[in-house]
């Protein structure tokens, strides 16, 4: 069977302006996105960090009250839900703008990879490809008491390597029940003793969380001396560690740990965007010198 070649069945030159044109509104939709996305980002870790101040200067004893929590937690859930916008809404045309594809969906599993096949005239019928970098993915999860940022970072050879940074809303209380036995490693699905009952605090189904509003994962199983995360807990539990629960009266010591770690997230996932942005904008330079080379007027972003 012969192979589809664009070069046999195309005007060159339109085919070659087409293909360049669309290259270039991809990677400047990209770029638009990763750079809103870490101006949002960096809007709502200065607004933490402003909240972090306010509740440092508490006393110990204060209770955040619900104005506060929802003023805080507002600002988490406006900023998350412009990235998710964000995320829902870019589309990118893949070369010769037979698929335009968006971040949601499966695709944010997939590397974005930027190229450009050029046809040169003449009696060679095959293609000249240009690299122009390859981009990571995000996902935002903006539900519940931990929302996320997951992102496909890539290695320096280019293989998916996936993070999700949590962002705690301040719903978080102390349960005045500890782990009692010694630390319990990563993933670990067996019971663990506890230092008081747990039954009075917890249920079957709640979510476990340390005081910086790490979520260890959901009970499944309770006893009056044991906890069980059957599906494995999510993180490291030190030995001795206060157990933490969602409610509404959560002191300033455990808001400002919780502010203090959504800080510590929301600087990574800048970085991501942030760098994602500059891999974006070196691929528009490098497009419009390959268009200035090869004699291609493209429309420009203004």
């Amino acid at each position: 069977m012969t192979r589809f070649n664009p070069a046999d069945y195309q005007d060159l030159d339109k085919l070659n302006k087409s293909v360049i044109q669309t290259r270039y509104d991809a990677s400047v939709s990209l770029k638009n996105a990763f750079k809103n996305s870490a101006t949002e980002i960096s809007n709502l870790k200065t607004k933490l960090l402003e909240y972090k101040a306010e509740v440092d200067a508490l006393t110990t004893t204060d209770t955040v009250n619900s104005t506060n929590r929802n003023k805080y937690n507002q600002e988490i859930n406006r900023r998350l839900e412009a990235i998710s916008t964000i995320e829902k809404f870019t589309a990118y045309p893949l070369p010769y703008g037979h698929e335009v594809r968006y971040f949601n969906g499966n695709n944010k599993e997939k590397q974005i990879a930027l190229t450009i096949n050029y046809y040169p005239k003449g009696i060679y019928k095959g293609s000249i490809n240009y690299h122009l970098s390859h981009l990571g993915a995000f996902d935002i999860l903006n539900e519940g008491t931990v929302r996320n940022i997951s992102i496909n970072k890539l290695d320096p050879i280019n293989k998916k390597d996936y993070y999700s940074y949590d962002i705690v809303l301040i719903n978080l209380i102390t349960s005045s029940v500890a782990n009692s036995s010694s630390a319990i490693a990563l993933g670990s699905t067996a019971a663990f003793t506890v230092s008081s009952n747990p039954t009075s605090a917890y249920s079957v189904g709640d979510n476990l969380y340390l005081q910086n509003g790490t979520d260890l994962g959901k009970i499944t199983s309770l006893t009056t001396t044991s906890i069980t995360i059957g599906s494995g807990i999510k993180a490291v539990l030190s030995a001795n560690a206060t157990l933490y629960k969602e409610g509404t009266t959560p002191t300033n010591v455990d808001v400002s740990k919780i502010l203090e770690r959504n800080i510590e997230n929301l600087a990574e996932a800048y970085n991501f965007f942030n760098y994602n942005k500059k891999l974006a904008e070196n691929s528009i330079s490098r497009i419009e010198e390959i268009s200035t080379q090869l004699k291609v007027i493209l429309t420009l972003e203004q």
